[in-house]
């Protein structure tokens, strides 16, 4: 805030009337000192003294900025304004950057009792998660604060291919997909299929363990991977070629030329395998993904023990209501961990199970057992919630939100305590994805064996299911006209036999 004071001591009120022509009523401020006049006598008073102040606000202009921890930052690469041809893209065209040079690094983290340095260092030219970090103005230049952890790699050239992978990272090199059909009709690029499969081109370091050292990864370089389709961050080489650079966690099966062997150290979240012990068995269908309760049980019976005890402590006046439910507290925390440890939340092909076993009441009298089926079709949304007391305890909640007809939010199946609801999400819309390619694959094989069968006679002349059930309908359609025909001839000789007659 900067201010300019202007002060006049005895001025005489005669010349100070011109003064104020053109002069803004709000921009002048008497002091306290001047003398209190009624305008009649303004010509034979004068004051004491007169202060004018102009105010103005100063954006406040940063000299420096020192990123704390593991935090780096890092000035953003300007968006590419032309094409390659010379062409102006407009802004809305203008893809936006995920690079940028490191000008400043944090001075590390320390986990247990080691200290550990940021692995980028100032002048790095660096590719980053998309939407990681805090934007700010700095210099006259848009700046980026991150974690180091949100940084991809180091990449000092132009060409993706070039990149080199930090922490735990790996870079990718795309299958290409499949541009024709078995049958050989040319795919659209809506239509083709994203691989998920590729070939490992770069690894980083690896991951810091417990004592803060560097765990080597477990894939090297020219191995073929599989890895979760929606994972990672997609890049475009200089050759056309599509890379991806993602956490090996995300990474599902990896192999040698043409043997394709598994990997224990990667997460398998989305395999079978990580269903442990508490994984359901299903009757008919395989589990694709098994949800976990264990690790929250304890965070569930705290949150559900001091929601009890808050309904109690405000009920305590209503005729002794709350001093009862303080008393029930032991059997109602023995309900809530039978309750949650008997929840059994899985995905198969087709369906979303979700099993519990919760006792009544009163214990002695037996359990409620719940099951319920919600078929992936209809399913719309994976909805995470949690609420303000939730969130003290770190507990999340699901809710399966059903499609077509809006329902209430009550009709919804709404599951609490699971520990990792992001990844049951995650494979429940991919599954959905999943099922969503498979039908446009039947579609597409539906019509290319319709064009094989027109292009080759002999194959037409095969039996076909279709054809065969319309000869049949053709064929009843040709009897009934014939017995329509013959009613139509007993008509005619039934009304000249009566014609006969009345001649």
């Amino acid at each position: 805030m900067a201010a300019a004071h202007f002060t006049g001591s005895l001025i005489s009120s005669r010349n100070l009337l011109p003064s104020f022509n053109g002069l803004r009523p709000s921009s002048v401020k008497f002091s306290p000192s001047v003398a209190h006049a009624r305008v009649g006598g303004l010509a034979n008073r004068s004051f004491t003294g007169l202060v004018v102040r102009a105010a103005t606000v100063v954006a406040p202009k940063y000299t420096s900025i020192k990123p704390l921890g593991d935090r780096v930052l890092v000035k953003i690469k300007e968006a590419e304004e032309k094409t390659d041809g010379g062409i102006l893209l407009p802004s809305t065209a203008q893809t936006r950057p995920q690079g940028g040079e490191v000008v400043a690094v944090g001075e590390g983290k320390t986990i247990g009792n080691t200290k550990v340095e940021a692995s980028v260092k100032t002048g790095a030219q660096v590719v980053y998660s998309k939407y990681a970090g805090t934007e700010l103005e700095f210099n006259g230049s848009n700046h980026l604060i991150l974690k180091e952890d949100d940084i991809v790699g180091i990449l000092e050239t132009d060409d993706a291919k070039d990149l080199q992978p930090l922490n735990d990272r790996v870079l990718i090199k795309v299958a290409e997909a499949e541009e024709k059909t078995a049958g050989g009709l040319l795919l659209t690029e809506g239509s083709k299929e994203k691989p998920s499969i590729g070939t490992v081109i770069a690894v980083g370091p690896g991951h810091l363990d417990e004592e803060g050292k560097r765990k080597p990864l477990t894939v090297a370089v020219g191995n073929n991977v599989m890895y979760s389709k929606y994972a990672g961050n997609e890049f475009k080489g200089k050759d056309g070629s599509d890379y991806i650079a993602l956490r090996a966690s995300d990474l599902i099966a990896m192999g040698s030329h043409e043997e394709v062997v598994e990997i224990s150290s990667l997460e398998r979240g989305l395999l079978s395998e990580c269903r442990s012990d508490l994984e359901p068995e299903s009757d008919d269908e395989p589990v694709l993904f098994a949800a976990s309760f264990q690790e929250m049980e304890d965070n569930f019976v705290k949150y559900h023990t001091a929601q009890w005890v808050l309904y109690s402590l405000l009920l305590i006046l209503a005729w002794g209501i709350g001093l009862l439910m303080l008393l029930y507290l032991p059997v109602r925390k023995y309900i809530l961990r039978k309750d949650f440890q008997s929840k059994r939340l899985y995905l198969t092909p087709n369906s979303i199970v979700y099993k519990v076993t919760r006792p009544v009441p009163l214990p002695c009298f037996g359990v409620l057992k719940k099951e319920k089926h919600v078929l992936l079709p209809s399913v719309a949304d994976i909805i995470i919630e949690q609420g303000y007391l939730e969130s003290l305890y770190g507990v999340y909640s699901i809710r399966i939100e059903n499609a077509g007809v809006r329902r209430p939010p009550g009709d919804d199946v709404h599951i609490q305590g699971i520990t990792d609801p992001v990844a049951f999400r995650k494979a429940v819309l991919m599954r959905l994805a999943g099922m969503r390619d498979d039908g446009n694959t039947s579609q597409i094989s539906t019509i290319e064996e319709v064009l094989n069968t027109k292009a080759s006679p002999s194959k037409s002349s095969k039996y076909d299911p279709y054809l065969y059930s319309g000869e049949q309908v053709l064929q009843k359609v040709e009897e009934v006209g014939s017995s329509v025909k013959r009613v139509q001839a007993l008509i005619e000789e039934h009304q000249s036999q009566v014609s006969n007659i009345l001649d």
